[in-house]
């Protein structure tokens, strides 16, 4: 069977897109989805403003350190749920795993 298509991941790893969003805008949107998935599940009483970026942090934090160290993907809505105790707030898995869908 003849090749069809090849699919790469262009999170510039080989595309650079010049017209980028900000960080600052990504973070907002991200924050205004998890403001919707929070009210969603019942849980307007978390900040979204806050848990957003709480949430993204701890993504950047958990790869970061399986890249410096044991090379095994984290297990992420673990690694986030454990950020957002720390910060007094509390998902079940599933409710982060949510969370990380819609903040990212």
């Amino acid at each position: 069977m003849p090749i069809r298509a090849i699919l790469f991941d262009i999170g510039e790893t080989l595309w650079h897109d010049a017209q980028r969003i900000p960080m600052s805008e990504f973070r907002r949107l991200g924050a205004e989805r998890a403001a919707g998935f929070l009210s969603s599940i019942g849980r307007s009483d978390l900040d979204s403003a806050r848990i957003a970026p709480l949430a993204w942090d701890a993504l950047v934090a958990a790869i970061a350190s399986a890249q410096a160290g044991h090379l095994i993907e984290p297990d992420y809505p673990d690694a986030v749920r454990h950020v957002l105790a720390e910060a007094g707030m509390t998902l079940s898995r599933d409710e982060t795993a949510g969370l990380l869908e819609a903040v990212y």
